[in-house]
């Protein structure tokens, strides 16, 4: 298995993937141009953006969110539109009303940029907590499936995140990394429509990267 990588991906994340048997690819680009253009060079690559099947994993996250509850509006972190397209699938299936609001960090803000056009668009991205949403430009055909199923995007800054991170810590007991609270960020800093709002925390911090101090400011 091959994983692509930027220079700046934490180093607990890189070591959680070797130690699962990935040869891991630190590559100057984008992760996501980078694995396009070496697929080739590797049998049975499968890059999950190009790759329907792989979204549609995702939409058993919808079906969990469904019955939970009648819900206004999801909310819900993008990088390569895997996750979004494959819930927002199931979601518009399922109960057409319901909005899909995805949400990019605002030093990110290339995959926004590109669902607004219905065009793939590069937008360098600046520093950002957020590394894994940190997308240079997202693939054409994830482009055409968000512009399916997301109803809207919007971006958030990276305190927005820290303030989720704490108030997942404070109130949940988790540490999380920052990508995984974008959706609870949004939802803070925006006026997000809905009286029934649901999101999705992605995944822990497995190096704890942030302070303690920092977490429970």
């Amino acid at each position: 298995m091959y994983v692509y990588v930027s220079p700046g991906t934490n180093p607990a994340k890189l070591a959680r993937m070797q130690n699962l048997g990935a040869e891991v690819i630190v590559d100057d680009r984008d992760p996501a141009h980078a694995a396009r253009a070496n697929a080739a060079a590797h049998a049975g690559c499968v890059l999950a953006n190009n790759h329907p099947a792989v979204a549609e994993g995702a939409g058993t996250i919808g079906v969990e969110l469904l019955r939970a509850d009648r819900l206004d509006t999801v909310v819900l972190p993008v990088s390569d539109g895997t996750l979004i397209t494959g819930t927002g699938r199931w979601i518009k299936a399922h109960s057409p009303a319901t909005q899909v609001i995805g949400v990019c960090p605002a030093a990110a803000p290339a995959v926004a940029e590109s669902w607004r056009a219905g065009r793939v668009i590069r937008a360098e991205p600046a520093a950002t907590i957020a590394d894994s949403l940190a997308m240079l430009e997202p693939a054409p055909e994830a482009v055409r499936r968000m512009r399916e199923v997301v109803d809207d995007m919007v971006l958030v800054p990276d305190s927005a995140l820290l303030d989720g991170m704490r108030l997942v810590a404070r109130t949940l007991g988790v540490l999380v990394e920052p990508s995984a609270v974008a959706g609870l960020a949004a939802i803070a800093c925006h006026d997000i429509p809905g009286a029934s709002l649901a999101t999705v925390l992605t995944g822990i911090d497995p190096g704890s990267t942030l302070l303690a101090s920092e977490i429970n400011a």
